[in-house]
């Protein structure tokens, strides 16, 4: 088969996403398609002064291999290392050799600085601001263009896992794994090809450590056996998605659909945006202008400045203004000025945006409508922003990286599995509805806001998931 890669089964995207870190970012900013835990990055051996743009750089990484096993071009031994038994490094790299944000070289100094260095080293690709270049396997996502607080946990993926008959529930459990047929797996931060390994998890909930993760079932023989793959960020946009639909979390739709799309072969049929189509190779393709595909959905830098701004509505503000005018300067012509301000609301109040920004321009008494009309336009076009009408809490699972969890466990802290994450709920009565409606279209617009992109895909595709949920359903097969 070759390497074969198992996506999200909800949003639809890979867990093995890389990043190139840029010029000042901490070596721990960088990793590669294996995972932030793995402690990779992305090597220069793609690297050409043809496929790079003025900008992108090199530095000196301490590599993992040993001395002996040279890579082309640079074969000898570098100073400090023995050929004798194949002994790497002697002793611990210096700091000022590999300092934590070094002074990338520009490609011009590359041959000079580095001809001799063997195997025991790797020069890292540093990403400057138009590299566009190892989109392929081994690549990332250019540093420039996306941050680390944006992609966190882009990576990390968990599983619903079914129950077998001597299954019984733990403390940590949350209701629907008590009373379903599925239980949550712990976390990972890798995603092995299908032909393989299964992803090991952590912690090993219900003695389930290598989860069988799957969004086809190949045997039904040993459907028992298959797990439904996850971002858990994902999986709270479907709890919401559900929740607004039929006022339940129906995990039933979600595991039901995984089943019967993977045992009839229509995974790759399901429709996805374009940009997950063009992506999805049989290497994740990380595409230039595509990095909002590993935005986190739930934790989104820059929302909480927004909600913060618009939280506190200014008394003067019950009536917005785009500034095209008052009700006293409207032409006699226009008969909707005559109308009271309670009947033009009511003329709005089912419009969408644009019929309604269209209506503005035709007529100028328009120009002030209450907040009412942004409340209710966000609640029917921006159903995604939850934090308009959810207090449902994030799970502790999406707070959170497998690798993280380990380096706790190690340090002897307690886990907390059960906590919940507090969400922010705007008040109906104090919110800016009409800046809060704004902003976020400017903030959707300019790039600033990807996760908050991401998560408007990702509930697309929720929809669907439930649609064909409910087709299911009609039809008899659940």
């Amino acid at each position: 088969m070759g390497y074969s890669e198992v996506y999200c089964q909800i949003c639809g995207v890979s867990f093995n996403i890389g990043r190139i870190r840029k010029a000042g970012e901490p070596r721990s900013a960088a990793w590669n398609d294996s995972g932030f835990a793995g402690g990779g990055f992305v090597d220069s051996k793609h690297y050409t002064r043809r496929d790079c743009p003025p900008g992108c750089m090199v530095t000196l990484r301490k590599s993992e291999y040993s001395y002996g096993d040279f890579s082309e071009g640079y074969a000898d031994p570098p100073v400090g290392t023995r050929s004798d038994g194949g002994v790497t490094f002697e002793g611990s790299p210096d700091d000022v050799f590999y300092p934590e944000c070094p002074d990338p070289l520009p490609p011009n100094e590359i041959d000079t600085r580095f001809t001799g260095i063997g195997k025991t080293h790797i020069l890292e690709h540093i990403a400057g601001p138009d590299c566009v270049g190892e989109s392929w396997c081994g690549g990332g996502y250019n540093g420039n263009n996306i941050s680390v607080d944006e992609m966190r946990g882009c990576n990390t993926l968990q599983c619903l896992v079914r129950k077998q008959s001597d299954w019984q529930p733990d403390a940590d459990d949350e209701e629907f794994e008590r009373e379903g047929q599925f239980f949550l797996s712990g976390l990972s931060d890798y995603m092995p090809s299908r032909d393989m390994d299964s992803p090991t998890v952590f912690p090993a909930r219900h003695h389930c450590a290598d989860p069988r993760a799957e969004t086809y079932i190949w045997d039904l023989s040993d459907l028992d056996e298959y797990a439904l793959p996850f971002h858990p960020t994902c999986l709270e946009v479907f709890k919401r998605a559900s929740l607004r639909r039929s006022g339940k979390v129906d995990y039933a739709a979600l595991q039901g659909w995984w089943q019967i799309d993977g045992i009839e072969d229509n995974y790759d049929e399901f429709p996805r945006d374009e940009a997950v189509d063009e992506a999805r190779e049989q290497w994740w393709q990380h595409n230039f202008e595509s990095e909002w595909l590993a935005a986190n959905s739930c934790y989104v830098p820059g929302l909480r400045s927004v909600l913060d701004s618009v939280e506190h509505l200014d008394e003067r503000a019950e009536f917005r203004s785009t500034g095209q005018g008052s009700v006293g300067d409207q032409p006699p012509t226009d008969i909707f000025s005559r109308l009271p301000q309670e009947l033009r609301t009511m003329v709005v109040m089912d419009l969408d945006s644009s019929s309604i920004a269209s209506l503005r321009i035709a007529s100028r008494s328009f120009s002030p409508l209450p907040q009412a009309v942004f409340q209710a336009l966000t609640l029917r076009e921006r159903p995604w922003l939850w934090e308009a009408w959810s207090s449902l809490d994030y799970s502790f699972w999406s707070s959170v990286t497998a690798k993280e969890l380990r380096d706790a466990a190690d340090a002897g802290a307690e886990i907390l599995k059960g906590a919940s994450v507090p969400v922010t709920l705007l008040d109906a009565n104090t919110t800016d509805w009409y800046g809060l409606f704004k902003r976020i279209s400017v903030g959707l617009k300019d790039g600033q806001l990807k996760g908050l992109q991401n998560r408007r895909r990702i509930w697309k595709d929720c929809q669907e998931i439930l649609d064909r949920a409910a087709d299911y359903r009609r039809k008899g097969k659940m």
